[in-house]
């Protein structure tokens, strides 16, 4: 039987592809206007998933503070209609934004309760999601093992749903935690396999990352020119698909190969688009780390005050993301300039 775009699984699926195949603008203007035209229904779950995908859009293209609106009203639905799976899935999506925007604390503490609201419900694939998303954050705070832990945990949950998209995102945080605990082989197979599961999953997005990540470590590694050449690979996914963040992650690669290669007014300028971008999303991590690298391309051009101002600003992020590694880090390149 056909389906039009009154019935709600189709509106769901078709804009579920448009996100994942690198048109989020196209599903925010379906999903603004079927929001707009159940408004006045009672909460339901349909309401509620509806919300919840016009936060994941506007989280594609950088847009947290709309994408957290979105997951906020998506909850009380869910809480007014008594949907306990949908309350998970919401709570998930607001954990991301405040991850994103730096409040780790209010992160924890959403997703622990959309945990407890996947296991009571028996939501599997729900259960990956979120094992991962605080594997992101054990991460970025510096607890390698329990990051790669919550990792294979949320692998295997996605394995069980055959969940492709899923076990990408998975699979590509591996690939970094990997080579961050000292196994670079482990890592460039997990990027191999998370590949596949991007393009099985004909997801944009996630294509997208899991070149960055590799770009990352080929960089970590010296290997500029074969970083460079996947660099040009992601650009030509994030540019056609309005993924403005991952372009300006991207792009803040693309600088650090710029800034060790020579150049680095040039350099400067990429990081300036970046700054604007992290900030406007908002992204602290993005902006911590694009601060630090200025500070690199401002001291090789002889501005060791705004090296310092730089650094000072960037280890003030970092500390309120809790990502202590990373703070000392930009500390002890503080102190060797003053």
């Amino acid at each position: 039987m056909t389906q039009t775009m009154n019935d709600p699984t189709a509106v769901q699926e078709r804009t579920e592809l448009q996100i994942r195949e690198g048109n989020p603008e196209e599903a925010i203007t379906t999903l603004e206007f079927e929001c707009a035209s159940i408004a006045a229904e009672p909460p339901s779950e349909h309401k509620s998933r509806l919300l919840q995908l016009l936060g994941l859009a506007r989280r594609a293209i950088g847009d947290i503070t709309r994408s957290r609106d979105a997951y906020e009203t998506a909850l009380h639905a869910a809480r007014a209609c008594d949907s306990k799976a949908e309350e998970a899935r919401a709570l998930n999506g607001l954990a991301i934004a405040s991850h994103l925007s730096g409040d780790l604390d209010e992160a924890d503490a959403q997703y622990s309760a959309a945990a407890k609201l996947a296991a009571l419900t028996g939501e599997l694939r729900l259960t990956g999601m979120i094992e991962q998303n605080r594997g992101v954050i054990a991460n970025m705070v510096g607890d390698l093992q329990k990051a790669r832990t919550r990792y294979k945990v949320a692998l295997t949950a996605f394995q069980m749903t055959r969940d492709a998209q899923g076990q990408g995102w998975a699979l590509t945080n591996m690939g970094m935690v990997n080579y961050d605990l000292g196994d670079p082989d482990e890592a460039f197979k997990a990027f191999d396999n998370a590949w596949i599961a991007a393009t099985e999953a004909n997801d944009r997005s996630l294509q997208a990352s899991v070149i960055t990540n590799r770009a990352r470590t080929l960089i970590m590694q010296g290997r500029l020119d074969e970083a460079s050449a996947q660099l040009e690979e992601a650009f030509a996914i994030v540019r056609s698909s309005g993924y403005e963040v991952l372009e300006a992650d991207a792009t803040r690669l693309l600088a650090t190969i710029t800034l060790q290669t020579g150049h680095p007014r040039t350099a400067l300028g990429m990081l300036d688009f970046v700054l604007q971008v992290a900030r406007s999303a908002p992204d602290q991590l993005l902006t911590a780390e694009a601060l630090r690298d200025r500070a690199e391309c401002l001291k090789e051009l002889g501005d060791t005050e705004g090296a310092v101002g730089s650094l000072t600003e960037s280890a003030a992020c970092f500390a309120d993301l809790g990502a202590k590694k990373k703070e000392d880090e930009v500390l002890q390149r503080l102190s060797e300039l003053n």
